[in-house]
């Protein structure tokens, strides 16, 4: 989005990075760093602009001073007490089945239990502000309910998702079209007790409510044998079309 980006990134060896990172608002604080050419963000407005409840006390997610020294201070500040972060919805995320947790090497042998595993390593994570934790939960769920393997994980990427709001405005959770047309399930959540709104058109979604734009990167067992491996990426391309996965390449060597 505006000021968020994620990728999920494996290589050859398994080896898998899931990071999330964020400018927070459109251009950030607008400060850049000279001569670096990138730009600062303005998470500190993550944190509670009044840091106080109406009893006085200190609120949760209030800005506060003398954790630790700010090792990234520079100047003056260097001496300067900090050390709370903002609250934050990124959710990168590694999964590794308890049955693969072992493997160290992809080509080694996994054991019966590892290789009836749905996958043996995932790496997961989206942008989309506040709608970041749903939307990955939604992929997470589908994935672990339906023993999910390789092949199917755009198709769950790009299933139709619910997330939980608990706002004045939106109930307690918000919907997809394609869900709220679905008089069974939507049926079954209400009877759950949720207070569901709806959007009124289907994705892509350009501004407003974006769902998150989940990317992913799993690594899955294609034989009995264990050997050889799948890699697989699946991008929201449901929800952001210019979303993008990419197959590994072997680096070109000078011409």
């Amino acid at each position: 989005d505006h000021g968020t980006a994620h990728m999920s990134i494996m290589d050859a060896q398994g080896n898998v990075v899931a990071m999330t990172t964020s400018v927070n608002m459109i251009m950030g604080s607008r400060v850049a760093v000279p001569g670096r050419g990138y730009l600062l963000n303005d998470q500190l407005c993550d944190f509670d602009p009044v840091g106080v409840d109406a009893e006085g006390r200190t609120a949760i997610n209030a800005a506060e001073g003398g954790k630790r020294e700010r090792r990234t201070a520079l100047g003056a500040d260097r001496n300067t007490l900090g050390g709370k972060r903002p609250r934050s919805s990124m959710s990168p995320t590694l999964v590794v089945p308890e049955a693969c947790a072992g493997l160290r090497d992809p080509t080694e042998q996994p054991s019966p239990a590892c290789h009836d595993a749905p996958f043996r390593l995932l790496g997961t994570g989206a942008p989309g502000g506040s709608d970041i934790i749903g939307g990955v939960a939604n992929v997470l769920r589908r994935i672990f309910g339906a023993g999910a393997r390789g092949a199917d994980l755009q198709q769950l990427t790009d299933a139709p998702r619910a997330i939980g709001k608990n706002s004045a405005g939106m109930g307690n959770a918000v919907v997809e079209l394609a869900l709220w047309e679905d008089e069974k399930t939507r049926g079954h959540l209400q009877h759950m007790g949720y207070q569901l709104t709806h959007t009124d058109v289907p994705p892509p979604y350009y501004v407003g409510e974006t769902y998150s734009r989940v990317q992913s990167a799993m690594l899955t067992n294609v034989s009995q044998t264990g050997v050889p491996l799948e890699f697989v990426g699946a991008a929201d391309s449901m929800r952001l079309p210019d979303c993008n996965a990419l197959a590994p390449r072997a680096p070109q060597g000078p011409p």
